[in-house]
């Protein structure tokens, strides 16, 4: 199965949402009249930390990157038609959810 940063980032947001219309938050003492307050449940505050450490990961893995480009140079890099019909496949059909 493939899921995408994008799917990934639509889901923890989806779940964000549906937490704040849950009556699990606390709400503590009102504030003085002149300042704002926001009050976030535990589980609101691990989402916006997956959140943020799920949007540190880089997009393109270099390491890898280079791996591959040096094994294609050496001609050592080989993937079965297959492999590949199966990812292009995959990933049109995750494309086509979204």
């Amino acid at each position: 199965m493939i899921i995408s940063r994008s799917q990934i980032g639509k889901a923890v947001q989806a779940y964000a949402d549906q937490l704040r219309g849950s009556p699990q938050a606390q709400p503590g003492p009102l504030p003085k009249p002149g300042q704002d307050r926001v009050v976030l449940s535990a589980e609101a505050s691990q989402l916006a930390e997956a959140r943020r450490l799920l949007q540190s990961i880089p997009e393109v893995r270099t390491d890898r990157v280079r791996e591959i480009t040096r094994a294609m140079a050496r001609g050592e890099y080989q993937v079965s038609a297959g492999d590949i019909a199966e990812k292009m496949i995959g990933r049109m059909l995750v494309d086509r959810i979204e």
